[in-house]
């Protein structure tokens, strides 16, 4: 049950951190700034905190690629598509494709209870990509980019799942973590923006640095979650950051919550009910 509790918490810091990005005018400096902060608590951490296992590093090195592959991804989907759509889409896709990567390849099997919970989050999840959107169905270029984002996704978490059980220190591995993926992050856009990679208000800014220390605290708090359960018993539970994410837009962003986004959003708790 704690594990379900801490997830549940990451989730809704997850959705608020997205909210942030959402209303943000310029996403890509959005996660400059959060990168920054990635990078500054990392230096940190690194200094004083065990560093995490040797076994482990292969994994931080593909992870921070990942991370910085799936912020690209992530920054063209909104571009390219409504936010209501592309998000739930590309979060959903992960849950599915963890729990298949962690039943045929770590021997993972969940039960039957676990597995419906699990396909009803899902369900859920992908259900909302087709509700409150201005088109009736999102365009094919936004499709592929927020499935795109989701085996992006999709990836990083198991390569932190197997990472983060082989390094001995799940705080060690999560500062390590954010100092690698931020100073990638950071050098992506200096070379998409050069010299004005740090130059945009303070607003974006605020926003950034918020979400950056949102951000890193939810993904800190799945990290350890995915050394106590199964790895897609965890992807499923944190994806139920589209029914926070759909709640926040409703109360402070103003987007209709609608009668069909609220029947998915009963699938995605009736799963977690049953993963519970």
């Amino acid at each position: 049950m704690s594990v379900v509790i801490v997830v549940l918490v990451a989730a809704l810091l997850h959705a608020t951190w997205s909210a942030l990005a959402k209303s943000t005018s310029d996403r890509l400096a959005g996660f400059v700034a959060m990168s920054t902060v990635s990078v500054v608590l990392g230096a940190v951490g690194v200094a004083v905190v065990p560093s995490p296992d040797p076994r482990s590093y292969p994994y931080l090195a593909l992870s921070g690629v990942l991370h910085v592959v799936y912020m690209l991804l992530m920054t063209w989907s909104y571009r390219v598509g409504d936010f209501n759509q592309v998000y739930p889409l590309a979060r959903g896709t992960s849950p599915l494709l963890v729990t298949l990567f962690g039943l045929f390849f770590l021997h993972e099997v969940p039960g039957r209870g676990q597995l419906l919970g699990i396909l009803l989050v899902c369900a859920g999840l992908l259900a909302l990509v087709f509700t409150g959107a201005r088109r009736p169905a999102p365009a094919w270029p936004a499709v592929v980019s927020a499935v795109a984002t989701g085996v992006a996704i999709t990836s990083y978490t198991v390569v932190d799942g197997l990472g983060v059980r082989g390094a001995d220190t799940v705080l060690g591995y999560v500062v390590w973590l954010q100092l690698i993926m931020g100073l990638g992050f950071l050098a992506v856009a200096a070379g998409a923006r050069g010299r004005r990679v740090l130059s945009f208000d303070r607003g974006i800014w605020l926003r950034g640095l918020c979400g950056g220390l949102i951000a890193t605290t939810g993904y800190g708090l799945v990290l350890w979650a995915q050394t106590q359960a199964a790895l897609g018993t965890v992807a499923a539970l944190r994806e139920t950051s589209i029914v926070f994410g759909a709640v926040i837009g409703a109360a402070l962003l103003h987007e209709p919550l609608g009668r069909q986004r609220v029947v998915a959003s009963a699938f995605v708790v009736a799963g977690v009910l049953l993963i519970v």
